[in-house]
């Protein structure tokens, strides 16, 4: 008689086993199969691949917390691992305590540690530097275990003082902390750790909030540590103060190579500090990197109107009666929107502002000066005798400023036509991918609706207005274990269409730079995808002669078209630009599931233009993004546009290098669109109504208080979370409730980007206890932190519209502080989001257009909550950011 024999890991030969895990990622293996059982442990611990295995890239995987924690457990016995990268997985502190088992391993061989914009904050930070408990030995910093970073100096310390030696072979060189929400407090922690280091020798802290306190710990630890070679502190909202710190410390620090202190705040000041250092400091000598911006000095090299050089080819300088230096043609026409004061000290410009509005002869070049001009001019300088060719510098400025020669639009358009047979193949190749990564099941991840109440009950008796909240959330468009090829070739076609300004004051370094910058956008485009580039002066030209299949060959034209025919003159029209870019949308015979619109300019119409019915007709299903580069543009016109194109951006670009950072970050957002316009609708018992919005998504009915209220979005991206708050009236209830908590409902209706797809979610349901009587301290009565936190993001992005539009800055001010207050009190006022808000507001201009111009971008990324480019003194938006749009800002790198 046969036996049955059942198979298990236990009698599987090894053999098999291996075979099975040859066609298992390392993820998988790693995550799913480690510490399964001893057997297994033993069997992957000697297989061939995992015994090699140096590097981990689990960058973009979504791991957070509980993803941590099976990734310590399964690394706990590693000793082959060199470098492992978690960047941009949502590990927040949580994570980063899991995490420290991986590093307290006492036979680890990690020497580079990636955790580039995750959610570690000070509390993450602290986990990563402070003392853990073993039962074997004594209290030893993680970082002096793992990193060889304080003290032990290669021994450790069992719990009876015995001393052996400790069996570390190598130690952390590289640590990658970029965009983690670290403050002062975080750095003090770092500071601690690395003071006496002997292993680390990168670090990256680029992207947080360290400030000048912040500054302040870690120049005390690099006066004590030997082998820190390179800092980078990228934009970290550190001024002239935190310079001298740096300086202090490195007239004594003599291994240290390459700080990297731009896109901060440190002003001339803070750099004749670390001149000064750099003099008796020959190894750090030509590499400080540093951005001095918003700088008073009269003899500053930048103009503080359009923050390019000073210096440039063909580009006039004109010298106030203050003594401050700017571009002529940014200066002129600052002017002629009647600015009439120095842009920098606010000394009234009477002089220059009675020749630029005195009527002038245009016939047609060159412009004609009256000569009852001349007096006033004269007068503006020191003498006129010691100017001579005064007029004809005058002339030539004016006619560079104002040379409204009539160009050739070149609106004749062609299109190439999309193959819809195509982008429907490349719609199926999508779903599978998604339903792989579904273990194939044929329902796939929806986009989910969550309800939130202010409070879990009221009392029946009474009635009152509480707060609620419904939040979406998308899918990922494709799954974590998406190969590169896959995130290239998966995404849904665009029809884009870019939209630059080349006048005068593009001239110089930014026009190359937006050269490069289109070569860049060219270079991101897919076969299937069409982009139309646009410029325009006073004139528009369509350099694309319209919509062009991004094929190899036409990409190829394409970057022949920059190179050749992108340059700067002329005055400002935008209206030009957009007339023809829309031109071009509205004409086409067909169409890419996704169309945008992309507007650059660094200035303002040469005449004041309303858009509204321009922009009225932008074609449904197409979003307009808009950018502002300098001081010199109009941010309320440019964030009003964004704002009239079907919901779009609107990106104040403060440095030059920054241009291909803001666009690459929108193109994040374009090619990973998930859904298309989505209806939210909301439907409460005929006694409840709505009776505020606090979102700045349009809804139906206008009016309010209503039952039923349905808000309208645009689109929605991958990863990206909505956050829709309002008010609710609780009536008083006549008959005691019947047990039956659920007061309403919330459905979802979107357009399924990858498909075309109609898709309805089912009905949530909105819950509220109604009990006769509530104590006081019933849980029922404690504050939701989720509406809580979400009603101080909502509330400070309308503050934040209130103060742009507010034209005294005082007043200004103070509605900024008002709104202060109310974080610091509130239920999540430690939450990270809330505390990088109170550190944003807190920073005070001394320039009202800098300030205008960085709180419109701050108050449109927190009402859309969703992240474009910031500056360094706004950082709270960076918790926006999506995968999607950090690939693509990575890949814009190399085009600077």
């Amino acid at each position: 008689m046969s036996t049955n024999r059942t198979l298990t890991l236990h009698t599987l030969p090894v053999e098999l086993i291996y075979c099975i895990l040859d066609n298992l990622d390392d993820l998988t293996i790693i995550l799913s199969l480690r510490n399964v059982c001893v057997q297994l442990n033993t069997i992957i611990d000697i297989y061939p691949r995992y015994q090699t295995l140096i590097t981990l890239n689990l960058s973009n995987k979504n791991i957070s917390a509980q993803g941590a924690k099976y990734l310590a457990d399964a690394l706990q016995s590693n000793m082959t691992l060199t470098t492992l990268n978690l960047a941009h997985n949502r590990v927040d502190a949580i994570g980063t305590q899991h995490l420290a088992l991986v590093l307290r391993n006492n036979n680890s061989m990690l020497t580079m540690l990636d955790l580039d914009w995750n959610y570690l904050g000070d509390e993450g930070i602290r986990y990563l530097a402070s003392q853990t408990e073993n039962n074997t030995y004594t209290k030893i910093p993680i970082f002096e275990n793992i990193m060889g970073i304080l003290r032990f100096s290669g021994r450790c310390y069992n719990t009876e003082n015995t001393t052996k030696t400790f069996g570390v072979r190598n130690a952390l060189t590289t640590l990658n902390l970029r965009g983690n929400n670290i403050s002062a407090i975080g750095a003090k922690y770092l500071a601690q750790a690395i003071q006496n280091n002997t292993t680390l020798t990168t670090l990256n802290l680029d992207i947080n909030s360290i400030g000048d306190e912040g500054v302040q710990h870690l120049a005390l630890a690099l006066q004590n540590n030997t082998t820190l070679t390179t800092l980078s502190l990228q934009i970290n909202n550190i001024r002239a103060e935190g310079a001298h710190y740096l300086a202090i410390a490195l007239q004594c620090n003599q291994t240290l190579t390459t700080l990297n202190l731009q896109n901060n705040c440190i002003l001339e000041e803070g750099a004749r500090y670390l001149i000064n250092a750099l003099r008796s400091n020959n190894s750090i000598q030509h590499r400080i990197m540093s951005t001095m911006t918003n700088s008073s000095n009269p003899a500053t090299d930048v103009c503080s109107i359009c923050l390019g050089a000073l210096v440039q080819p063909n580009m006039d300088l004109f010298t106030t009666a203050c003594q401050h230096q700017f571009h002529f043609v940014c200066l002129a026409k600052s002017v002629e929107a009647q600015n009439h004061e120095c842009p920098l000290c606010r000394t009234r410009l009477d002089s220059l502002s009675s020749i630029i509005h005195t009527p002038v002869q245009i016939a047609p070049i060159p412009i004609q000066v009256p000569a009852q001009a001349a007096a006033p001019v004269a007068s503006s300088s020191s003498s006129s005798s010691t100017a001579p060719g005064l007029w004809f510098t005058l002339k030539r400025s004016l006619n560079n400023a104002y040379s409204w020669m009539s160009k050739s639009s070149s609106s004749n358009s062609t299109e190439d036509l999309v193959n819809e047979a195509v982008v429907r193949a490349l719609s199926g190749r999508i779903q599978a991918a998604r339903q792989r990564a579904a273990n194939g099941t044929t329902e796939l991840e929806l986009i989910t609706a969550t309800t939130t109440l202010e409070f879990g009950g009221q009392v029946s008796t009474q009635a009152s207005n509480i707060y609620g909240m419904v939040t979406l959330k998308s899918p990922s468009l494709l799954p974590i274990t998406a190969s590169e090829k896959e995130l290239n070739e998966l995404r849904v076609p665009i029809d884009l269409v870019c939209i630059v300004d080349i006048s005068g004051s593009m001239q110089g370094e930014k026009i190359t730079l937006l050269k490069k910058t289109l070569d860049y956008i060219i270079d991101q485009m897919g076969p299937l995808d069409r982009l139309a580039m646009v410029s325009f002066d006073t004139a528009a030209c369509n350099r694309s002669n319209g919509l062009n299949m991004m094929t190899h060959a036409k990409q190829q034209t394409l970057h022949n078209a920059v190179a050749q025919s992108i340059h700067a003159g002329g005055g400002t029209y935008i209206g030009s630009g957009l007339e023809m870019g829309i031109q071009i949308l509205t004409s086409r015979r067909t169409k890419n599931p996704v169309g945008a619109m992309l507007l650059l300019t660094d200035g303002q119409d040469n005449q004041h233009h309303d858009y509204s019915q321009l922009m009225q007709t932008l074609p449904d299903g197409v979003v307009c993004h808009t950018f502002g580069y300098g001081l010199g543009h109009r941010a309320a016109l440019l964030s009003q546009l964004a704002e009239q194109g079907h919901g779009g951006t609107f990106t104040f670009i403060d440095q030059v290098d920054a241009i291909a950072l803001a666009f690459a970050t929108a193109l994040g957002t374009l090619f990973t669109c998930v859904a298309q316009n989505l209806s939210v609708k909301l439907e409460f018992d005929s006694s409840y109504a709505v009776t505020h919005s606090h979102s700045i998504y349009r809804h139906e009915p206008v009016q309010l208080p209503s039952s039923q209220v349905t808000f309208k979005l645009n689109d929605l991206n991958s990863e990206e979370n909505r956050n829709l708050v309002f008010q609710l009236n609780v009536p008083a209830l006549v008959e005691q409730s019947n047990n039956n908590d659920i007061i309403g409902h919330v459905s979802l209706e979107y357009t399924d980007a990858i498909n075309r797809r109609q898709i309805q979610t089912p009905a949530v349901p909105f819950l509220l206890t109604r009990p006769a009587q509530l104590a006081p301290d019933s849980p029922l009565l404690v504050v939701s932190y989720a509406v809580d936190l979400q009603r101080n993001r909502a509330e400070t992005s309308r503050v934040l519209k209130e103060a742009v539009n507010e034209p005294n800055y005082e007043r200004a001010r103070e509605l900024l502080n008002t709104q202060l207050a109310k974080i610091r009190t509130s239920v999540s006022a430690q939450d990270p989001l809330c505390q990088q808000l109170i550190r944003d507001l807190e920073y005070h201009y001394t320039n009202p257009s800098q300030f205008a111009t960085t709180m419109t971008n701050m108050y449109m990324q927190h009402g859309q909550e969703r992240y474009t480019y910031s500056t360094a003194t706004t950082m709270s938006a960076n918790c926006y950011m999506t995968s999607g749009q950090e690939r693509f800002r990575t890949l814009a790198a190399r085009y600077k």
